[in-house]
């Protein structure tokens, strides 16, 4: 009776650690308690499916008697309500979740971006743009499209100003754009400053490059 106990807070976890490391020694020690262990954990695990399947006999049983009866049905259609509801939830809690963790990689796309134009790092810049990206010119005036006119762009401006641009809030549009608003200050060559102050910039990102950047001033 002793060794079934002794068995039984082992295999249920109740043992305290050095009892059960005392126990793993004599479990290799006496192949007879080793044999005794297997067979009780086999007992259990045969009650264990016992179990499960009388209670889902019983439920299955019950639910034919529930739906049989005319007087139920209002309740049974309320429950498969509610389970659509707990569905529906599950997936708009799976949905935001998904939206959260995108909004955390544009915005890690979006700091880098800028850290590399505060850089002067175009080649950086143009790794994370859609080949065909159209960017607004707010220093000329209409869009540079695609890398070479992007490159193109930035030297020109850099010969003529000194930008430095830096994010300093996200908010995704209901129209699927990413608003990010900047604080931009802008300096000519001999360090007076021509602008100074916030300004949005409107992007398109499609797997997971920049394919379009407009600007909204405040």
């Amino acid at each position: 009776m002793n060794n079934i106990k002794s068995i039984d807070d082992y295999l249920s976890g109740r043992m305290a650690p050095g009892d059960a490391f005392l126990f793993q020694a004599n479990m290799l020690l006496k192949d007879t308690l080793m044999n005794d262990v297997e067979d009780q954990q086999k007992t259990y695990e045969i009650i264990r499916r016992y179990s499960r399947q009388s209670i889902k006999n019983e439920i299955i049983a019950a639910q034919k008697i529930i739906v049989a009866a005319p007087h139920y049905r209002g309740f049974m259609q309320r429950i498969a309500r509610l389970f659509k509801n707990s569905n529906q939830l599950q997936l708009n809690i799976k949905t935001n979740i998904m939206n959260e963790e995108q909004m955390l990689k544009n915005q890690a796309l979006i700091k880098h971006a800028y850290a590399a134009f505060n850089a002067r790092d175009i080649d950086t810049i143009l790794q994370v743009m859609h080949p065909n990206v159209k960017w607004s010119k707010a220093w000329e005036g209409d869009y540079a499209t695609g890398h070479d006119d992007v490159r193109a762009y930035w030297e020109r401006q850099w010969k003529e100003i000194n930008p430095t641009v830096t994010p300093v809030g996200f908010r995704a549009r209901e129209n699927g754009t990413l608003e990010v608003e900047v604080d931009q200050l802008v300096k000519d060559l001999e360090g007076a400053v021509l602008f100074d102050g916030k300004v949005k910039h409107i992007y398109v990102i499609n797997d997971g490059l920049l394919q379009q950047m407009d600007i909204e001033l405040n």
